[in-house]
Order: C-alpha cells, then structure tokens, then sequence
C-alpha cells in the first residue's frame, strides 16, 4: 500500500512539473540552445531525488569547453545522474526514441538517435556530434551501446568518437578515415573525459553481484517491470568518478583513446564497487 502511495505522489510530481516546464524547454531549445542543459539538469535532479538516489562525485568534470564525455552503461538511471551532473546533449540508441515520455524529453533535449545496428548510419550519427562540438555543445556518450550487469564492461564501440576527428576537420569512413579536409573547427583538440558509474550501496549498506539486479538492467528485462523495482527500493547510492580527460587532437587515433577510455573506467569501476 505505501509504495501504491509513494508511487503515485512521484507520478504526480513529474507530470506537474514536467508539463510545466515542457513548453519553456522548447522554447529554450529552439531560441537559446546553449542553455538548453539547465531546465534538463532541473528535471534529472529531480528524478532522482524522488526515486532516492545518493550520488557521490570524485574528480573533477571539464568545464568551459566542448567535451565528450564517455561513461560505462549499467541503467536508464544513468541518463538522469549524467543529466544531473552534466550539462550536455546525450547520444541514445534509436528505439529510446518510441518509449512512453522518456523518448518524448529525450527529443526536447536535441538527443542524438543512433542504430548501432546500421554502418551507414554512423557517419551521420559522427556527423550530429561534431556539429554540437564545432557549436560549443558537450556530449554524452555511452560506447557500449547498451546496459550491463553493473560489474562487467561491454566491448566500446569507437566509431562515434569519429564525430570528435569530424569537428576537427577529418573525414571519417571505411575509405577515406586517413584523409583531412580544410579545418572546420576554431579549436585544435577536444577533451574527451571518462566517467565511472559504479552503483555500491542499497539503503547504505554494500550491494555484491547479486544485489546489483535490483538496479543494473540488462536488455533482457523490460523497462516497466524494472523501473517499478527500482522505484520500490528507491535507496541506492551511486559513485560518479571523472577521470583525467584526454586531449584529442586531429591525428589521435580514436581506436587508441577508446580502449584508453575503457581501461581508465575499468579500474575505477572495480574501485567504486570496492566502496
């Protein structure tokens, strides 16, 4: 009976508020992009701080310019704790697109649509993220192209980081990924930053692996089912670590910086769950 309660008060709340400030996002959206990021972080805070998430931030994100920003994929919970922390626009896979209000902010938000199942797709999807990048936008990245258990990593999938060589002025494709254009970009590099999700604690004390299923969502399970579990724990903390960026430079070998990335995030996912 109480989580019937408590679930309907967390309805209620986010449909008020998000039909409230649904209008003043389009608005912002399509007249101030830049500033775009701040009704969303509001709304992420919000989602969190109404399902019961604690985050727990170490190091430092890069502020002040263009970044992509790359993390490891456990939930749909990790999109509203990026999206709390971070001002940037996300790239999502395309069938996030179709799910009920979720899909529908996700596109008031300029997200980034990707088939990862499509090659001659990427180039376009590579193609979207320099263009926020040359405009001065930060993005949001998820190479494994889905979620996990919480305490493995996924291959990282290097192809979108192709969108940074595009903002510098470099083609990116199967024949021609070596030649350059004239520079498109102002900037001679992008920082690109790796963050470390690593959900530890349900109502303080230490999840181990087989804790981790009340949170991690493997593509197996559907949505609803698993967001109604999450919300009727609602008590878990999470640690978000940023590690040292990486300056990418028009030469850098996104296949290099991948596995770069991975391995950074790797080692402090096995310290964020050591608590």
């Amino acid at each position: 009976m109480l989580f019937k309660i408590r679930l309907f008060f967390i309805i209620t709340i986010l449909a008020i508020t998000t039909l409230a400030l649904l209008p003043v996002q389009i608005v912002i959206v399509r007249f101030f992009p830049k500033h775009s990021p701040i009704i969303a972080k509001f709304w992420h805070r919000l989602v969190l701080k109404l399902i019961g998430f604690r985050l727990h931030i170490t190091g430092t994100p890069v502020e002040g310019e263009p970044t992509l920003w790359i993390a490891n994929h456990v939930s749909w919970s990790d999109i509203p704790i990026m999206g709390a922390i971070l001002p940037g626009f996300f790239v999502a896979k395309q069938d996030m697109a179709a799910w009920p209000m979720i899909g529908f902010i996700a596109k008031t938000q300029n997200t980034i649509f990707v088939n990862r199942e499509a090659r001659s797709s990427v180039i376009g999807q590579a193609e979207a993220i320099a263009e926020k990048l040359k405009s001065g936008h930060n993005v949001i990245l998820f190479p494994e192209g889905t979620t996990t258990d919480g305490m493995t990593l996924y291959p990282f999938k290097s192809a979108l980081l192709g969108g940074v060589n595009m903002a510098l002025g470099k083609h990116f494709g199967r024949q021609n990924e070596d030649k350059e254009n004239p520079p498109s970009s102002s900037q001679s590099s992008y920082k690109v930053q790796p963050v470390t999700l690593s959900y530890n604690k349900l109502y303080g004390m230490p999840m181990g692996r087989l804790d981790l299923h009340h949170v991690a969502w493997p593509g197996s399970i559907e949505l609803m089912p698993h967001l109604m579990n999450v919300v009727k724990q609602g008590a878990f903390d999470v640690d978000v670590h940023f590690g040292e960026p990486i300056e990418y430079f028009i030469d850098s070998n996104r296949k290099a910086v991948t596995e770069d990335i991975k391995a950074s995030i790797k080692r402090d996912l096995l310290k964020g769950l050591r608590g």
